[in-house]
């Protein structure tokens, strides 16, 4: 196992406290959690005495037994006693048995004078046993022996067994009773000359002072006499430090809010182990790393380990309410004013914790099924991702020429990894994904780019204006351009295509608060008009205009990007066709339908064939209505004019 804390170094308390269990003969409490590693220091304090002391273990903690007190205390005190006894009476058992056998064979079927033999065994086994269970029920306290030896053999001066009761926090109140009880009959030291071999035995038991019974009766003021709590390194801060350590150095990554949660809710070093080892088992063997979040996904694992309530609630879909770029909660800066509420750190983790983010990989609610325990990461690392720009070009001109209707798996991560990138690391591959871009787009003219190419053309706007904040609108455009000039294109109305296919020159409507909006790009409809008008038309008066590729944009530029067949959002986006009919005409039947494809005005076949958005073209040309025109001209795809 990789991530698991074998061992936290104890030797010099350790070593303290042995001195402590010689030189003095006294009851003492060892105070912490279940699993917080009581058991090992006591190995390790074992290790430091000398050889005439020893620990005797005395397990309670154990359902399945039913034998006394004193019958399990004998028997860890007096092994060999206890062994022989166990040993005698089964022997005894077991002559009473076959004897009993044999004397029933011989009655039935006699075959010898030596029946005598068995008889007289069986008679000694049965009068030794009924005798013996006589006195036990009548005179013989058994239980008070094997107390009493016990209590002698710890209570002795030449041989110390120190008595260990582990897990005393776990036993039942009337067990706690007995061995209060028993504490103070080992302290009793006995009178006249067995004094000389005797002396108040040393007892260390273990548990929980929180969870102990009677407490309230200040039973422990009056047993104890040393409370000793277990050496810090121990202790929750201490294992939630060794246990960042491990899975910063193994996952390399910030590991600040498990450490805290660890903390804060004393978790033990059995805790740590058990919740190491399912993040071996869900980060390093299925190898999740660069595919989530790992952050999530280690408290994810938290949750499931620790908090099962609250994994269920991720797996019935439970996800808290969007709050924007509220401050990501911490152990030092939670806020714990609202009483009514569960204010609990776990509680306000999740809420914290699952927010959506931007930034790869997926996180939480992108992706949920991938940071499920027992479920497989199926998206590519972030390193395969990274391949792909680095090595892989095939694959990244598949990816870019891919199409909206076609797109797979590789493409949706692909496209969320670049949107994600932050702009140091996108900075180092814009180079490569610019050039692959314009190289898929010059492939075939007007080839239509996917979310993909216009992705990366938005980040170039994005990386320009991250650098260059004051920066006007013609400057912008300008250092846009290099883009262009760097693939080889030299016809402006190409550069056009490419703005207007793109880039989202519109921006987005939003809804929010009853209202409508628009959000306006820094590249938009308006500046890249303004910045290309001369240009187009200096190639609207070539004689030539209009059977060369492209030369439609020059038209769009002038005229706007958009119609609105119930009427105009804003009038300067409008189109006046009828100032530009003569053009329009002269354009080549590829160009004349990517025109009106702009404006989305196509024939439209229902009883009969018409042409949508005609109430743009309601106007006279050559003795009948434009629209008549167009219609014409783009069914038939013949170049008249």
């Amino acid at each position: 196992m990789v991530l698991r804390i074998d061992r936290i170094d104890t030797k010099e308390q350790a070593q303290i406290f042995a001195e402590r269990l010689v030189s003095s003969s006294q009851i003492y409490f060892l105070d912490g959690a279940w699993g917080s590693g009581k058991s090992e220091y006591l190995k390790n304090v074992e290790s430091y005495l000398p050889k005439q002391f020893k620990f005797v273990q005395l397990t309670l903690w154990k359902p399945s037994s039913k034998a006394t007190l004193a019958k399990k205390l004998f028997a860890v005190t007096n092994p060999y006693l206890s062994f022989l006894g166990t040993f005698f009476g089964w022997v005894l058992i077991s002559i009473m048995v076959f004897g009993s056998i044999v004397l029933t064979y011989e009655s039935v079927m006699p075959t010898s004078n030596t029946r005598d033999i068995p008889l007289l065994i069986t008679a000694i086994a049965v009068i030794v046993t009924t005798l013996y269970g006589f006195l036990k029920r009548k005179w013989l306290d058994v239980d008070c022996i094997r107390m009493v030896m016990s209590s002698w053999t710890l209570r002795s001066k030449r041989h110390h067994k120190i008595l260990v009761v582990d897990d005393f926090d776990r036993l039942d109140e009337n067990l706690q009773r007995e061995l209060y009880i028993l504490f103070n009959s080992v302290r009793a030291v006995p009178s006249g000359l067995l004094k000389a071999f005797q002396e108040p035995a040393r007892v260390v038991f273990v548990g929980d002072l929180r969870k102990l019974k009677n407490t309230e009766d200040n039973y422990l003021g009056k047993i104890i006499d040393q409370k000793v709590a277990l050496p810090f390194r121990l202790q929750s801060n201490s294992v939630a430090h060794y246990m960042a350590i491990k899975l910063t150095n193994e996952l390399g990554c910030d590991c600040s809010m498990i450490k805290g949660l660890f903390t804060e809710e004393k978790r033990t070093l059995r805790d740590a182990n058990q919740f190491l080892a399912y993040v071996e088992q869900e980060v390093i063997e299925e190898r999740k790393a660069g595919k989530v979040q790992l952050d999530q996904e280690l408290f994810v694992i938290y949750l499931y380990v620790f908090h099962p309530d609250k994994y269920r609630m991720l797996l019935d879909g439970w996800l808290p309410e969007s709050k924007g770029s509220k401050e990501v909660v911490s152990p030092t800066n939670r806020k714990v004013e609202d009483k009514k509420h569960d204010t609990t750190l776990v509680t306000e983790l999740m809420q914290a914790m699952f927010q959506p983010r931007s930034s790869n990989p997926p996180d939480f609610q992108k992706n949920k099924s991938a940071y499920f325990v027992n479920e497989l990461a199926t998206n590519h690392s972030l390193f395969e991702l990274r391949e792909i720009i680095d090595s892989d070009s095939e694959t990244l001109v598949r990816l870019l020429s891919a199409n909206e209707a076609s797109k797979d798996a590789w493409y949706e991560e692909f496209c969320y990894f670049i949107e994600n990138m932050v702009a140091e690391e996108y900075e180092t591959v814009q180079q490569v994904l610019e050039q692959s871009a314009m190289l898929i787009m010059r492939s075939e003219v007007r080839h239509q780019p996917n979310s993909l190419i216009r992705l990366i053309f938005r980040r170039r706007c994005d990386a320009i204006i991250g650098k260059n904040r004051d920066i006007h609108d013609k400057d912008l455009i300008i250092k846009y351009n290099e883009i262009f000039a760097s693939a080889g294109v030299i016809n402006p109305t190409e550069c056009m295509f490419y703005y207007r296919t793109c880039l989202d020159l519109y921006g987005r409507w939003e809804y929010e608060g009853g209202y409508i909006s628009r959000s306006v790009p820094f590249i938009n409809n308006k500046n890249v008009m303004e910045y290309f008008s001369d240009t187009a038309r200096t190639v609207e008066g070539n004689l030539n205009f209009g059977k060369n590729d492209y030369d439609a944009e020059a038209l769009i530029v002038q005229l706007g990007y958009s119609y609105y067949i119930d009427g105009p959002i804003d009038p300067h986006v409008n189109p006046d066709f009828r100032s530009k009919v003569g053009s329009i005409e002269k354009l080549k039947p590829s160009e004349y339908q990517e025109f009106w494809k702009t404006y989305n005005i196509q024939p439209w076949e229902n009883d009969r064939t018409v042409l949508t958005g005609s109430k743009a073209l309601d106007f006279d040309y050559r003795g009948q209505k434009y629209s008549v025109n167009v219609l014409n001209r783009l069914t038939r795809g013949s170049n008249q004019g």
